[in-house]
Parts: C-alpha cells; sequence; structure tokens
C-alpha cells in the first residue's frame, strides 16, 4: 500500500485545497469539525476526492462513516488500510 507519510501529506493537501485554510493548520490532533468547522458534507467531498486520488474504488468505501476518523491523521490511517484492501474494522459510528 502506499506509504502513510505520503497519504497524510496528501490528505492534508486536499483538505487545505477544498476549505482554502493552510495545511499547517491540518495539525494531527486537530479536529476537522469541533476545531476547524469542517461540516460533514465538506469532509464526505474530500473523503470522494482522497480516494479518487488513490484509486481506492467507491464500494470500499461506501461503508465509512467519517464521524470516526475525525482528525486527518485518522483519516490517513482510513485511506492506507482501504489502499491495502484490509478488511474494515470499527466504521461504524
Amino acid at each position: 500500500g502506499p506509504d502513510r507519510d505520503e497519504v497524510l501529506g496528501t490528505v492534508r493537501r486536499l483538505y487545505a485545497e477544498l476549505v482554502g485554510y493552510p495545511e499547517d493548520v491540518f495539525e494531527s490532533g486537530t479536529d476537522l469539525e469541533a476545531d476547524l468547522g469542517i461540516d460533514s458534507i465538506k469532509q464526505t467531498e474530500a473523503f470522494a476526492r482522497i480516494t479518487d486520488h488513490f484509486g481506492i474504488p467507491e464500494s470500499a468505501a461506501v461503508d465509512v462513516r467519517l464521524t470516526g476518523y475525525p482528525t486527518v491523521d485518522a483519516v490517513a490511517d482510513l485511506v492506507v488500510e482501504l489502499a491495502e484492501g484490509r478488511e474494515l474494522t470499527g466504521t461504524v459510528a
């Protein structure tokens, strides 16, 4: 699968592009909604761009509840799992 640091960098970049924030606001512990005000609609849009970027099929990501992945680090971990085609655990929020 892809390198996690590379995935994290891409996740941060795509979020930054989508919402118009500088990349450095996306710290590892920063809550996308609570701290940055990025609502679930924007998170879903960002996630679609991210999975598209990494060639992850929509079917693999269809059951993901993004509320369970509130930080860029959590999203990056999820993307690595999906990219490796692992069985997902803990997707139900």
